[in-house]
């Protein structure tokens, strides 16, 4: 099985974006389908070079900069806030 990462971002008018990341080879575009055919709508998937994504310092994806990149806004669906 391929390590990989996903990171899930959304904006105003557009379906889900994912920035997706296949460390052990390229996304399998079947393999993808299955794996999101009982979520929501989403683009197809960005699939950037490690080093492409924006992250903190502890590894984590920072992703009104990855939805910036991917984009061109960091405008999202909601407020961002979680808690």
């Amino acid at each position: 099985m391929a390590e990989s990462e996903s990171a899930p971002v959304g904006y105003t008018g557009s379906a889900h974006v994912v920035g997706v990341q296949v460390t052990s080879g390229p996304l399998d575009p079947a393999a993808w389908r299955r794996a999101v055919a009982d979520l929501p709508p989403m683009a197809d998937p960005h699939v950037p070079a490690w080093e492409d994504v924006p992250r903190t310092a502890t590894g984590g994806v920072r992703r009104l900069d990855l939805l910036t990149r991917l984009t061109g806004t960091a405008e999202t669906h909601g407020s961002g806030r979680w808690t």
